[in-house]
């Protein structure tokens, strides 16, 4: 369970970077060597790392544990590990839709990529942490509790908060 879920990040991280990677550095034209650029990447990597961690419960990692890759329990653990991935994936994605419109609220002028184009540190930390905290509150939140609910309801688990 663990080295999927590993597996999962390094693959999430992966894409990230690319897709910001061309999305920033051959639409925008901004540099490996801007500091805003590098401050705004550290925050989406940090944020899809606590999205993962915080989505993860004990309790559910006990069960989980418990089936197998392949064979009898095979479907409700790659169930288990899909609705997860999508959840963080699509969390994230509200997570840095949210932020983008709020720091667009904040700065009527010019857009976030412009803004980490001219190096403005400053934006870039704000908006990495409006990106933070919202993906850090959904997925503990909305996504824990989601995947701890269809555990429970296939397991019969009960809640030891």
């Amino acid at each position: 369970m663990n080295s999927i879920e590993v597996l999962t990040l390094v693959g999430m991280i992966y894409g990230l970077m690319r897709y910001w990677r061309w999305k920033l550095m051959f639409g925008y034209d901004i540099v490996l060597q801007n500091h805003a650029y590098g401050i705004f990447m550290a925050g989406q990597i940090i944020t899809l790392l606590i999205i993962m961690s915080s989505s993860i419960d004990p309790q559910n990692s006990v069960y989980i544990e418990t089936l197998s890759f392949f064979g009898k329990g095979a479907l409700d653990f790659w169930t288990v590990i899909g609705i997860q991935l999508f959840g963080v994936v699509f969390l994230f994605m509200l997570a840095n839709v949210f932020g983008h419109l709020l720091i667009r609220m904040v700065l009527n002028n010019n857009g976030l990529y412009d803004e980490i184009k001219d190096g403005n540190i400053s934006v870039s930390l704000i908006v990495t942490s409006f990106i933070l905290s919202i993906g850090f509150v959904s997925s503990s939140f909305v996504l824990k509790p989601y995947i701890f609910d269809y555990i429970s309801s296939k397991a019969n688990l009960v809640p030891l908060f």
